[in-house]
């Protein structure tokens, strides 16, 4: 597994990257095998926005991408 970047800043994710249900790098759809990405940073004046998200095999570099 290689190191992962620092993820998007929240505002820049879609609602299912900012769920967990989507890659917070590419926008797959996360079936399994999903790594956790860190921490996507946001703030709304004083209020915290901040979510965990997560990345799919392939951005984690767990398995390689399906070539056909």
């Amino acid at each position: 597994m290689r190191h992962l970047p620092q993820p998007p800043p929240v505002v820049e994710l879609t609602r299912a990257q900012s769920s967990g249900w989507a890659c917070c790098f590419c926008g797959r759809k996360l079936r399994r095998g999903a790594v956790s990405a860190g921490r996507a940073q946001g703030r709304a004046g004083a209020h915290d926005l901040s979510v965990e998200v997560y990345a799919c095999p392939v951005c984690a570099g767990t398995v390689q991408p399906a070539t056909d």
